[in-house]
């Protein structure tokens, strides 16, 4: 039995009315791809003289590599039920996992 919150928006959605299919999976997936972050990766690699066709295969290749890494990620919070505290303590200890939320805002 779930425990209801103080906020409905952090409870989690009980499983009937969960309404993902693949077909919303990839189109989220798709509408990811289309922002200016994307955009730009692709017209600096025009500019530096590969075709359009060139950008458009590094893109997807780009986008099949972080997909993958990004669902195995999250596959060891699903499988194990752990949430990504528990997860960055295992792999860098109780001080370490405290660095896990700077990396990013350092582009690292």
């Amino acid at each position: 039995m779930l425990i209801p919150s103080l906020v409905l928006d952090l409870d989690p959605i009980r499983r009937a009315d969960r309404k993902w299919s693949v077909y919303a999976l990839i189109a989220y997936w798709f509408s990811d791809a289309f922002n200016a972050a994307t955009w730009e990766f692709a017209s600096s690699i025009i500019a530096i003289g590969l075709s359009y066709k060139d950008a458009v295969g590094i893109v997807a290749t780009a986008f099949i590599i972080v997909s993958v890494v990004i669902s195995l990620n999250g596959a060891t919070g699903v499988l194990y039920h752990a949430p990504f505290p528990v997860l960055a303590r295992a792999g860098w200890g109780f001080w370490g996992s405290y660095g896990m939320p700077i990396l990013p805002s350092l582009g690292l």
